[in-house]
């Protein structure tokens, strides 16, 4: 099932990544800029996501995969939980914290407005996540996401940062 979707512009990520990175960045028409944007494919549905840090990639890695399920701005930060995801190595975690927010979200109707990273290495990830749970009058879902894939997957630096593609099946 296909969902109505907005238009939106097209742009390089070299120029998504600078302005993102730009102090107070906003679109022209003084709308705060998001520090991801959403991929379209055939099949499935993915995003691309920034950070000056690879903490600030990974917290906005979180907003974009919840950003697709339900609109970020209609989360309110009430609550506070812990969250932690492992892997063997950078890309394998970023893909198992994305799973694990995935699976507050399936299990236990999560959402998250926010994350503070505590901890981050190659293998470990912790955060404070500020959300609070699915509300029918308040959160419309916009896609099920079913799971994190590794289609396309990069973490990579950037220009004055880091860089990450992320597929999820939907």
């Amino acid at each position: 099932m296909r969902l109505a979707t907005r238009e939106i512009p097209v742009i390089s990520s070299k120029a998504l990544f600078d302005m993102i990175l730009a102090a107070g960045a906003s679109a022209e028409n003084g709308a705060r800029v998001k520090p991801f944007r959403v991929l379209e494919h055939k099949a499935d549905v993915g995003f691309e996501a920034f950070g000056r840090t690879r903490e600030e990639l990974f917290t906005n890695a979180a907003a974009a995969l919840t950003d697709l399920m339900v609109d970020l701005d209609s989360i309110q930060a009430r609550e506070k939980i812990g969250i932690r995801a492992e892997g063997s190595e950078a890309s394998g975690l970023l893909v198992n914290w994305l799973a694990e927010i995935l699976y507050l979200w399936d299990a236990e109707h999560w959402l998250f407005r926010s994350f503070e990273m505590a901890r981050l290495s190659d293998q470990v990830a912790e955060a404070e996540a500020s959300g609070e749970k699915f509300d029918p009058r308040r959160h419309a879902v916009k896609m099920q996401v079913k799971a994190i894939t590794y289609h396309q997957l990069a973490l990579e630096p950037a220009r004055g940062g880091w860089r990450a593609q992320v597929y999820v099946d939907v």
